[in-house]
């Protein structure tokens, strides 16, 4: 009971099927519904749910956007993950959130560029290191407060940015082969 499981996250990444490409209004109706019923079902185990969404999910349709905040969300975590536009990018979600008191986080990515994972430099702060992500990190408090939270994406390399040690070979571009030269040291 002491280490009793609270909440849970939802990453579906369902913006990334091909449908959703094809029609996103009618795809985000879809996922609306679906989500809905999977908070109402992990709300009556007494589990909370945050929902991890791009930043675009609010450009489909607006209001289809704050039905899924209010009826799907118990807390957003948003994979704000290009760096040129993380300040702005999370404005309406912001908004929305402040006004149904629904907490969020915005997401900064840690992984080595990976097109498998679809992580360019564009998106990642491995190859800027510590510093420069933590300048961001900054900003991002300064425009939003202290209401918006902070995550980072993938433990094991913001564990290497902070250390310069590797934490265990857990995924393939954590194992050593990937040149570090550009890193600086921490």
């Amino acid at each position: 009971k002491n280490l009793a499981i609270t909440e849970i996250a939802l990453d579906m990444e369902a913006h990334s099927l091909q449908g959703w490409q094809q029609n996103p209004k009618e795809s985000l109706k879809k996922y609306i519904n679906l989500m809905k019923q999977a908070k109402e079902y992990s709300n009556e185990r007494g589990l909370k749910v945050i929902q991890v969404i791009p930043t675009t999910l609010d450009e489909i349709d607006s209001e289809l956007f704050e039905t899924f905040l209010t009826e799907c969300c118990d807390e957003l975590s948003i994979m704000n993950y290009r760096k040129s536009t993380a300040l702005t990018a999370i404005d309406r979600e912001m908004e929305l959130c402040k006004k149904y008191n629904i907490p969020i986080e915005t997401i900064f990515e840690t992984m080595p560029k990976s097109e498998e994972q679809g992580v360019t430099e564009a998106i990642t702060y491995y190859y800027d290191g510590l510093d420069t992500m933590q300048e961001a990190v900054t900003a991002i408090k300064e425009k939003y407060g202290e209401s918006l939270g902070i995550a980072y994406h993938h433990y094991t390399m913001l564990y290497y940015l902070s250390t310069g040690n590797y934490l265990a070979e857990i995924y393939p571009y954590s194992n050593g082969k990937e040149d570090m030269s550009g890193m600086g040291q921490p």
